[in-house]
């Protein structure tokens, strides 16, 4: 308890030492990240309190594929964190940046939303066109110290790992590996079965790039693509009598999953699509996501033509 008050204590002299310096800026109650390097459809939000509570959904991880959990996280920082965030946006520096006139459609936009006690809101962002400023780039990375630290409390989430894909294959050849979808959060999921996917607007799929070939000759048939389909995935007949499948916090469930691939003689790196909706156990939609695996390489074997 003391802790967080001595970083709401810290953050506001943040400000109000930015004020001092001829910032506009007044006490600031909590201030949003959010971002659209993954998916533009798909945000990253963050709502960060100076106590250090924090609040993030995480919707796609396309940007950062190493990251294994989606869906809300919900926890206290480390109060340093909180601090550092805080006194990083109170900057006349940052409060004084001027916003892109424009933003073409379908870039990455970044913005900060300061909420404070007795102004409008402050928006500033940053788009893919223009090189972000130093003030702004210095929040961002106190900001995704944040991001990082309340990952280690997921409320309502859901976790994946692919595993057990073979390093060589042979054109036509099938071939097996796993998907794990676990549930780190606090309370129970609904995720469909696989013939249910279509109704569910879940799809699993598998892509791959050419790594053997120059990036400059790099067209279309170099990255082919395959949809995984419910005959490819062998779960037991019990498993597939419901629609969907409870999936209570801190369970796992292994889909073996078996494919052809008539792709191309060559080196590949091998990625994994896993698109559907977060439903809790009351059947309620809570956002959209996508998880993607990191690369895998692969080998085709055989002669290119």
């Amino acid at each position: 308890m003391k802790l967080s008050v001595i970083a709401f204590a810290l953050a506001m002299t943040a400000c109000q030492a930015g004020k001092e310096k001829g910032s506009s800026m007044s006490s600031i109650l909590e201030t949003d990240y959010w971002s659209t390097a993954a998916d533009e459809s798909l945000p990253l939000s963050l709502n960060l309190h100076p106590s250090g509570t924090a609040k993030l959904w995480i919707r796609s991880n396309r940007d950062i594929p190493a990251r294994k959990s989606l869906g809300f996280f919900d926890g206290l920082v480390a109060s340093e964190l909180a601090q550092n965030a805080f006194a990083a946006i109170c900057t006349p520096e940052f409060t004084g940046l001027s916003n892109p006139k424009s933003v073409i459609p379908g870039e990455v936009v970044r913005k900060f939303i300061l909420k404070k006690s007795s102004a409008p809101d402050i928006l500033k962002f940053v788009s893919e066109a223009d090189p972000a400023p130093a003030s702004f780039l210095r929040a961002e990375e106190e900001f995704a110290k944040v991001i990082e630290d309340v990952q280690k409390y997921p409320a309502i989430a859901i976790g994946f790992h692919m595993e057990g894909l073979p390093p060589e294959i042979a054109p036509g050849e099938e071939f097996g590996f796993q998907l794990s979808v676990s549930n780190p959060g606090l309370k129970p999921l609904r995720i469909a079965t696989p013939k249910f996917w279509a109704e569910a607007e879940t799809n699993l799929s598998v892509k791959a790039v050419r790594t053997d070939i120059p990036l400059a000759l790099l067209n279309n048939s170099h990255s082919p693509s395959m949809e995984i389909a419910p005959q490819n995935i062998e779960l037991s007949e019990p498993d597939l009598q419901d629609s969907t499948i409870v999936l209570e916090p801190g369970t796992v469930i292994v889909f073996p999953i078996r494919i052809q691939l008539l792709w191309e003689p060559g080196l590949y790196a091998f990625q994994a699509s896993f698109e559907s909706n977060l439903v809790d156990a009351q059947g309620n939609i809570l956002t959209r996501f996508e998880w993607v695996s990191p690369d895998s390489p692969l080998k085709i074997s055989g002669t290119s033509h």
